[in-house]
């Protein structure tokens, strides 16, 4: 449901709706999970499938037909920003447990920094997504999603409960 001042169809089943959900439950339950593993970080097979997830993310959004290329400018180069940071937050040649626990506090910052610019970028382009987009994208967007939380259901446990939720909403 459009919000009081949102002229945009942001109602359950719309690309701003499902949008708004990415940005706001999707991303933020990838970040809580990825703070639950901050003292141990990732194994490489978790790495991997975390990483191929979100590159998965970015070639969804930059393959977007857009005219001007203002979600593949916008949205998806700050996509991009994310995916590069999580690899940082987990790749970390620290000498000390310590040292690579701030190392990825460090970079959860900055990843919830990216994912405020994610949402700052999705506000500025409401109009363009309410007219330009479908819900396909979105669905492949939480398709990986959802693959990565059933890969590896011990680490992501906050990002499954979201993927189920956008489901659960969506209707199946």
């Amino acid at each position: 449901m459009a919000k009081k001042n949102d002229p945009f169809d942001a109602k359950r089943g719309s690309a701003v709706w499902a949008f708004d959900q990415f940005r706001d439950d999707a991303l933020t339950s990838f970040l809580k999970d990825l703070l639950h593993a901050e003292k141990d970080g990732f194994t490489a097979l978790q790495c991997e499938k975390t990483h191929t997830a979100l590159r998965e993310i970015r070639i969804e959004a930059v393959s977007i037909p857009d005219k001007g290329g203002w979600f593949s400018k916008s949205i998806a180069g700050e996509l991009h920003r994310f995916e590069e940071l999580y690899v940082q937050w987990n790749h970390s040649e620290h000498p000390t447990r310590a040292d690579a626990i701030r190392h990825r506090n460090k970079m959860l910052n900055r990843l919830l920094d990216s994912r405020h610019r994610v949402s700052t970028r999705f506000r500025k382009n409401k109009a363009k997504i309410a007219e330009g987009l479908d819900l396909a994208p979105m669905k492949a967007f939480y398709g990986s999603l959802d693959a990565l939380a059933k890969a590896v259901p011990d680490i992501f446990v906050n990002l499954s409960k979201a993927t189920a939720r956008f489901a659960a909403k969506l209707g199946g």
